[in-house]
């Protein structure tokens, strides 16, 4: 399995990079990460990015083609306020939950998966490997280290 150039870091601090499906931040709904893999605050990150997030700015286009059809002119100028809000909203929600899944949101998943057996660094089933003195089971591959249950 092939590597990202996104990092995290083991569980001894060690900054290492990740298999690709840890790289960029997931896109609601095509590319979620399994629920279990998710912190709560990724959770409601993707929740606002994809469900919520499209709502408002569909609302916003809503709005701004019913007032712009009234007619008047304050109507249009605020209908064009409330779309380019709608969208400045979406476009910083995204930026935010780019930014939550390229730290906490990350280190949470890559955890995940090392529990499930699977190195986050390389891909390489780590679940029989055995444990060393410190309790932590260290990939053959890589040699980035985590708590495999």
């Amino acid at each position: 399995m092939g590597v990202s150039e996104a990092r995290v870091e083991d569980e001894r601090g060690r900054p290492v990079p990740v298999v690709p499906k840890l790289g960029g931040a997931p896109r609601w709904p095509w590319k979620a990460p399994p629920p279990h893999w998710q912190s709560p605050r990724t959770r409601v990150w993707t929740y606002i990015d994809g469900v919520a997030g499209l709502g408002v700015v569909g609302l916003a286009i809503a709005m701004s083609v019913v007032v712009a059809a009234i007619g008047s002119q304050s109507a249009t100028t605020a209908a064009m306020f409330s779309l380019l809000f709608g969208l400045g909203s979406y476009f910083v929600i995204n930026q935010l939950h780019s930014w939550h899944w390229s730290g906490p949101g990350r280190r949470f998943a890559a955890r995940a998966m090392a529990k499930e057996g699977d190195c986050p660094s390389c891909g390489y089933g780590i679940d029989g490997v055995p444990k060393g003195d410190d309790g932590l089971t260290t990939c053959p591959e890589c040699a980035s280290a985590w708590r495999v249950s």
